[in-house]
């Protein structure tokens, strides 16, 4: 239930991000969710991207420094407390989240959330046992 991100350290300078993008376009690579983080000097957009393996390569090739990370990506109702009791389930299994971002999944009516945890198969393990719904790579790099 592991999915791949792709992370890419940006100067924060106009261009620097569209560059990226063209980078992935020009590669017919479609984006699935993205996040940028900033600084006043540098950035990291995160994204989930259907080939991640695929864009990896062709951002190393066009010189941007990338990394692949594991994330996971759980389902949540779209709905007030959607969000807070995977978050409550996160905390009573004693779960650190390093960072997140989410979704709207526009056809199901659900949210999904892209999750950086500490101790990722862990997580998993007891995520499914609360009955969390995780999403495959195939559900995310395809479906989103």
């Amino acid at each position: 239930m592991k999915i791949k991100q792709v992370s890419v350290f940006l100067e924060n300078k106009p261009g620097h991000l569209r560059a990226v993008t063209e980078e992935l376009t020009k590669a017919k690579l479609n984006l699935r969710a993205i996040s940028l983080a900033d600084s006043e000097d540098f950035g990291i957009v995160r994204m989930v991207v259907e080939d991640p393996d695929k864009a990896y390569s062709v951002l190393r090739a066009a010189n941007h420094a990338v990394q692949e990370t594991e994330v996971i990506a759980v389902e949540v109702p779209d709905q007030p407390g959607g969000l807070h009791n995977v978050l409550r389930t996160l905390e009573e299994c004693g779960v650190n989240i390093e960072y997140m971002y989410s979704v709207l999944e526009r056809k199901s009516n659900k949210a999904v959330i892209i999750l950086r945890v500490e101790g990722i198969d862990e997580v998993i393990r007891k995520l499914k046992t609360a009955n969390v719904k995780l999403l495959s790579s195939g559900e995310v790099y395809n479906a989103l």
